[in-house]
């Protein structure tokens, strides 16, 4: 089966996509923050990567070697604008930059 990155999953989207992904016989690396609660990925197994996604060198390194790279992480409030933006416009340029860079690129979802 495939190796999947997933962004998020301590989110309630990826809290939904990674038990799912599993049971289909993936095998699933997340990127977590320091601060994020990851006791319920844990019990899952997963392969958990500490980082952020304003990190483009780890998230080359989390993205190396996965067919799938499911985006998902994000901010919905934040005390200043630049903190929304700094996440989840820079954030996400920075996983596609790193999913570009791969020898094989995942898909990016």
């Amino acid at each position: 089966m495939s190796r999947i990155l997933v962004t998020g999953a301590t989110g309630f989207i990826g809290g939904h996509l990674v038990p799912y992904v599993m049971s289909h016989g993936h095998e699933v690396r997340c990127l977590v923050r320091s601060t994020s609660n990851t006791r319920a990925l844990q019990q899952l197994g997963v392969e958990l990567w500490v980082g952020d996604v304003r990190d483009e060198a780890k998230l080359r390194r989390a993205s190396r070697d996965c067919e799938f790279v499911y985006h998902l992480a994000g901010r919905t409030s934040a005390r200043h604008r630049g903190e929304l933006y700094a996440v989840n416009a820079i954030g996400t340029e920075r996983v596609a930059r790193a999913c570009a860079a791969q020898l094989t690129p995942p898909v990016l979802i």
